[in-house]
């Protein structure tokens, strides 16, 4: 019981952290008009999450079987520590954009949703209406809402993530680990994942994004989102193909190295997709709802990750266990994990064509919601009470006694 309740609080804080963090991070900067700088802050901050992913992948095993649990679990808390501190000294000392608290408005959403199906209507919601939530309160939730099928094409590519922890891994002990000498253990192949995302956004920030943006090429949302699902579908055809090399060959002598193209494939996907969800939930949600827009799309992530269990335990008569200890034929030749690669790669390919049959739909809800922040300012301007922070427009940035990363060269924007 004291196990299964860590393992809740772990969810909870993931959920609250990966919500706040991202969001706090890009209210840095304008929505509208600073958002080259937003695609770089997200690009970096999933790069950062995966260079976490590497050291307490790679640290962590290493403390655990030189030291034990206690010093295992005392290295990342006292990173969360340091975390904590870093917030806890650029909040009390103003180096942060922040938002004044504004209520629970998760809780104002879930309501929103109970009474429209009541209503059988949103709008009827309104208070204009004869409902009991304020107009634009509505129109923020229904602009929210037609994120939703957006945040849905990232499901078949976060179910192919999942193989890290399972097919991945099971693929690997049946290969030949022996790299120079030393036996890779097979939970280690995923760790080329982070490595690939780093040198991805490295690239991609500084290499092939700007010189896209010079010929007017960048691509969308739903572009970006494409090409990462593209990439997730080589990884999953790179591991469809390794699998019927390893039957058809004795176990162990296939070498383990092969699966770096395939993590490497995935961690290129998982930038296009992942960073960029993080970026369109903040972008194209309004102010008073972009935290939610943020925990929005991590639940369609938990959702994938619930699907993906739910596919494993429909093919599991086709998915032995493999014992790397006590190889059998049963659960060598008889396996059948291909099938389990190809019903991804198919749910991929709806998922790449999906977002290219979007782009209308798209393009309408980026107008949509564009005229809302912008009658949004109009009525700050007009003195609607609102939380205001000044920002500006260009992209230049001048080093600041009271805030160096947020004092820019241009006219000012009230949001």
């Amino acid at each position: 019981m004291v196990h299964t309740s860590l393992l809740f609080l772990i969810a909870f804080g993931a959920g609250g952290i990966k919500s706040c963090v991202n969001v706090m991070g890009a209210q840095q900067y304008h929505p509208k008009y600073h958002q080259t700088q937003i695609n770089k802050f997200f690009n970096f901050f999933f790069a950062c999450i995966s260079i976490g992913a590497l050291i307490g992948g790679v640290t962590t095993p290493l403390l655990l079987q030189a030291y034990g649990f206690t010093a295992s679990f005392s290295f990342p808390l006292i990173l969360f520590a340091i975390g904590t501190a870093v917030f806890i000294c650029g909040g009390v000392t103003d180096r942060f954009v922040k938002r004044e608290p504004q209520g629970s408005a998760v809780l104002q959403v879930v309501m929103v949703l109970l009474c429209s199906v009541r209503h059988c209507s949103v709008n009827a919601n309104k208070e204009s209406k004869g409902g009991n939530f304020k107009d634009n309160f509505i129109e923020d939730a229904k602009a929210m809402f037609r994120l939703l099928p957006l945040f849905s094409l990232i499901i078949p590519f976060a179910m192919a993530t999942n193989c890290y922890t399972t097919t991945f891994i099971t693929q690997a002990y049946k290969m030949d680990r022996d790299v120079f000498g030393w036996e890779v253990p097979a939970a280690m192949m995923p760790n080329v994942d982070p490595i690939g995302v780093f040198t991805t956004s490295i690239l991609s920030d500084k290499i092939i994004f700007p010189m896209l943006r010079r010929r007017g090429l960048m691509p969308s949302v739903l572009g970006r989102f494409c090409i990462g699902t593209c990439f997730g579908i080589i990884s999953l055809v790179i591991a469809l193909i390794l699998e019927y090399i390893i039957k058809s060959n004795p176990l162990f002598t296939v070498s383990v190295l092969w699966q770096v193209p395939m993590v490497w494939f995935m961690a290129m996907g998982g930038f296009y997709v992942i960073s960029t969800s993080y970026e369109a939930a903040f972008i194209y949600s309004p102010e008073s709802l972009k935290a939610v827009a943020s925990a929005c799309n991590l639940c369609y992530f938990a959702i994938a990750s619930v699907l993906s269990a739910v596919l494993f335990s429909i093919l599991s008569p086709l998915l032995p266990n493999f014992e790397y200890s006590h190889p059998t034929k049963s659960s060598h030749e008889d396996s059948h994990y291909e099938f389990f690669y190809m019903v991804l790669i198919g749910l991929c390919v709806v998922a790449a064509i999906g977002s290219l049959c979007l782009a209308p739909y798209f393009k309408r809800v980026t107008a949509r919601n564009e005229a809302l922040l912008s009658a949004n300012e109009e009525m700050d301007e007009e003195g609607r009470e609102h939380p205001k922070v000044s920002f500006t427009v260009e992209d230049e940035l001048t080093p600041s006694s009271s805030n160096p990363s947020l004092t820019h060269i241009g006219k000012k924007v009230a949001v």
